[in-house]
Order: C-alpha cells, then sequence, then structure tokens
C-alpha cells in the first residue's frame, strides 16, 4: 500500500510484487485511489461474456439483491445495536426483506436509496467525532458532529464526495480502501472490474468494484464508529484544505490501512466469488472456477483428504485508543487519559469537588433582625407585663410553642427567643410600628 504521491518504486520492485503475487495499491492523499493493481485471475472469455450481457437480465437482478441484501441487513444490525435505534433498524429490515420482490435494478436501487436515507438519518445527532481538550478550540464548530451523508463542497450538494467534516472524509478513506480491494478481488476471481451491474458503466470507472462495495459498507462503517468512540483526535490527525475541505493525514491514515484492510480483504471473498459463480452458472457450457479468495475449494479438499483444518483467519485489529487530554496512544489500560494528564486531572476534579461540597457562608442573623426592631429591655419592660392579661391559647397560636412553654413566658419563667418578641408585642397591644411589625411576626392586626 503506497499512501500519498511522493517518493520512487523501481521496475525490479514492481517485478517482484508481480512474482511473489503482491498487489499494488496507491491511494492519493484525499483518499482517491491511485493505482491498484494486482495479477488477474484465470482468464475465462466465457466468463466476461457472461458479465457483460448480466446488466439487462434477471441475472443482473439477482446480482443485486445477494449485495445489497448483506448491506442493508449490516446497516439494521449497526442502527439497532450500535447507534441505538431500533425503529430505524426495523425499517432498513424490512427494505431488505422486500428486495426479494424486486424484479428489476431501478426497484432495487430505489430500495436502496430509502434504506440509505433513513440509515444515516439515525446517525444525525448522535455520531460525534471528540478532540484533545488543548486543540478543541481550534476545531471548526461543524466538525464535532454528523450532520448529514454529503459534501457543501460538491456542486448540487447532495453528493458526499470532497468531505467537508472529520466523520464523513474517515468514511470516504474506508470506502476508498475497500474499492481498491474490490478491484483487486474482481481480477482475482477472473471478472472485469469495469463491467458493472448495479451501476451504469461510465468511463474511468471500476463499476463492478463499487457494486461488491456495497456489500462491504457496514464493514467500514461499523470501524469508522468503532474508531469515533476509543479515539480522542489531534490537530495533526485532519487537515483543513483551502477550499473547506477535511482531509486525514499521517499515521491516523496509516492506521486506518494497517487495520481496516486486512478486515476488508476477508470480507470481500466471499461477496467476489458469490458473482463469480452466479455468472458462471448463468453462461450456457459449463464454467469451472477457482476460489482463490476464501479458499474453500482447498479446505473442501482438505476435509476430504483428513488434512489438518483450514487455518482460522486472524482477528481483526482493533482500532488504538488515545487520551482525551493530550491525545496519545493508551495501551493496556481501560483509562480514558494517560498517566502524564491524569494527576493533572485528578487534582483538578478533587479541587473542584472541594468547592461544591463547601458551605456556603451565612452569617448568623441579629437579635434586631430576629425581632424586628425589638430590644430585650423593652420586652421585658413593656411586653412581658401586659402578657398576663393574654390568654394561653392565643400565645400558643401566634408562637406555635407549647402550652407550658407558653405559661412559663407568661409568669416571666423564661425568655422566649427573640423571633417570638414581635408576635408576643403585638397580642400585648405594645407594637410601636402597628402593622408593619405585627406583618414582620406574621400576624395582621384588624
Amino acid at each position: 500500500m503506497l499512501l500519498g504521491h511522493t517518493g520512487a518504486l523501481t521496475l525490479d520492485a514492481v517485478r517482484w510484487c508481480a512474482d511473489t503475487g503482491i498487489a499494488l495499491l496507491q491511494i492519493d492523499t484525499d483518499g482517491r485511489v491511485l493505482l491498484a493493481g494486482g495479477n488477474p485471475g484465470r482468464t475465462e472469455p466465457r466468463l466476461l461474456r457472461a458479465q457483460a450481457a448480466a446488466a439487462g437480465s434477471d441475472v443482473g437482478v439477482l446480482i443485486a439483491r445477494q449485495l445489497l441484501a448483506p448491506k442493508l441487513f449490516g446497516q439494521a444490525n449497526i442502527a439497532e445495536t450500535t447507534l441505538d435505534q431500533p425503529t430505524a433498524g426495523r425499517a432498513i429490515r424490512q427494505l431488505a426483506v422486500a428486495l426479494d420482490d424486486a424484479t428489476t435494478l431501478p426497484a432495487c436501487r430505489e430500495l436502496e436509496a430509502q434504506a440509505a436515507s433513513i440509515y444515516f438519518a439515525a446517525w444525525t445527532g448522535r455520531v460525534t467525532c471528540r478532540f484533545t481538550t488543548q486543540d478543541q478550540p481550534r476545531m471548526p464548530d461543524d466538525w464535532a458532529a454528523f450532520t448529514a451523508r454529503r459534501s457543501p463542497l460538491h456542486t448540487g450538494g447532495r453528493s458526499p464526495r470532497s468531505a467537508a467534516d472529520p466523520i464523513n472524509a474517515l468514511l470516504n478513506y474506508g470506502y476508498a480502501l475497500a474499492e481498491a480491494e474490490c478491484r483487486l478481488a474482481a481480477l482475482a476471481v477472473g471478472l472485469d472490474p469495469g463491467l458493472g451491474v448495479l451501476h451504469t458503466d461510465q468511463r474511468n470507472r471500476d463499476s463492478l468494484a463499487l457494486d461488491l462495495l456495497e456489500a462491504l459498507r457496514p464493514v467500514v462503517e461499523r470501524h469508522v464508529l468503532h474508531l469515533l468512540s476509543v479515539r480522542t483526535f489531534r490537530l495533526g490527525d485532519v487537515a483543513e484544505t483551502r477550499d473547506g475541505g477535511c482531509r486525514l493525514l499521517p499515521p491516523l491514515t496509516h492506521e486506518l490501512v494497517e487495520q481496516l484492510l486486512p478486515e476488508l480483504a476477508r470480507a470481500v471473498a466471499t461477496p467476489a466469488e458469490t458473482v463469480a459463480h452466479t455468472l458462471a452458472g448463468s453462461s450456457p457450457s459449463q464454467i469451472e472456477l477457482r476460489t482463490p479468495l476464501s479458499r474453500t475449494n482447498i479446505a473442501t479438499a482438505q476435509t476430504r483428504g483428513q488434512r489438518s483444518a483450514h487455518r482460522q483467519p486472524p482477528a481483526p485489529a482493533t482500532p488504538r485508543r488515545t487520551c482525551r487530554q493530550c491525545g496519545v496512544d493508551l495501551y493496556g489500560s481501560a483509562r480514558k487519559l494517560c498517566p502524564t494528564c491524569w494527576p493533572v486531572q485528578r487534582q483538578e476534579y478533587i479541587r473542584q469537588l472541594g468547592k461544591s461540597r463547601a458551605k456556603p457562608h451565612n452569617p448568623k442573623p441579629s437579635v434586631e433582625e430576629l425581632s424586628g426592631g425589638c430590644t430585650l429591655q423593652r420586652y421585658q419592660q413593656e411586653i412581658l407585663p401586659r402578657l398576663a392579661d393574654v390568654p394561653l391559647p392565643e400565645i400558643e397560636r401566634a408562637t406555635g410553642l407549647s402550652n407550658a412553654t407558653c405559661s412559663r413566658l407568661r409568669r416571666g419563667l423564661q425568655i422566649p427567643n427573640p423571633k417570638h418578641w414581635a408576635a408576643l408585642a403585638a397580642l400585648a397591644g405594645t407594637a410601636r410600628t402597628g402593622p408593619s411589625l405585627a406583618r414582620s411576626a406574621g400576624v395582621v392586626s384588624p
């Protein structure tokens, strides 16, 4: 895999790759596939003739169903599990089931378009791109969340090409890797990558590779969603072009190739060989095909000969987790911060926790504030003597105290709390300010 457009490659290296069966892939910095060359499989003219005639026949409709059904069922699963949108998942699943009744290619395309609209509407507002704390102020505001699967930079604003945000840039780059793998897979099974079935034939476009890409889109989308959930992006991962586009930068592009390309190579084996066998079955003459991608024939022969079992493919690589504060890689830990940022954030957390737990300063009210302006001397000289003529029930209602306490207050054996002085002054008829003092005690005099 060659990333970029600078450097040199000798012809000896090209011949060595051809002799050893190694494919050459070159992807530009903007995600365009510049080179996707590999050793073609066994050339079979009858198979190519059947491929050229499939676009306008029932075989083409069957191939369209075979490629679109895995895509729709995969996207329905993502909507239900990863995006937590069961309603959208059920709607996409119903469209996938409706593919069995589609009898023309336009009908298949219409069902796929409806499913795509529902699927990416479930992304809106739920899929976000997280940047480090120190780089977030320098990022455009529209880079934080997924809004639509289209680019405002493209003519008409309906195409997703020329991504203007990191999420769409990740999807486009993943689709470019998948398209390159689909072209190599088509060559390996003896098909022409340019003769499409679901996609119409156009100049300078591998239409059959785009047909096979439809079945691989859920693989790319699931990887991108997982990457967005575990990775905190840095300023050096993406860049904004002069026209407002968003471009991925190394080493993020290298990580995507290392992690996603082997998984795509395994995922494309079944769709490519299924299309080849379907086309071979439509030929009037019998065509014997190999399975160079899935190695199914070899595994079957080993089982019949009681040889060792076919080696299982390695588990797909998972995206690297990064620190949310500085963006460095995290290894062997479930933390979200690196060992450098964690102590700093912990101290800040403890400081904020201490501030939240600190009790607010509440100064004790003064005696004058509690009593409404009445003093102890005035209570003893003017209010207490006149309480002897006030019935105990009225004192209880005015102060809310018990009968025994009110009895001690009236006999002068106990001095009440200053907050009750204004109410007792109103009962004794000695309030200086009349209604204002009574209102402060909660009693309104007639």
